[in-house]
């Protein structure tokens, strides 16, 4: 798995989990003090995250960071 692999997998579980805890993009992105087009391009697997904006999306996710990155959350 390369860098833009991972980026793509973390992507899809952040859009996963956001989903699953009824945020939109908008709401995420105003909870944890980002912009809209940051929260697309992480989705999207276009931007990588700091370790810091993965503790604020931990915290407001109500998630751990293996999260993001396990394989099994991507596939269903």
């Amino acid at each position: 798995m390369d860098g833009s692999d991972l980026k793509e997998l973390f992507g899809r579980n952040l859009k996963a989990q956001r989903v699953e805890k009824g945020y939109t993009q908008a709401g995420l992105a105003e909870e944890i003090g980002v912009s809209v087009e940051y929260i697309s391009k992480l989705e999207r697997g276009l931007a990588s995250p700091s370790f810091e904006i993965i503790s604020h999306l931990c915290s407001s996710l109500e998630s751990s960071p293996s999260k993001f990155f396990h394989s099994t959350l991507s596939e269903s």
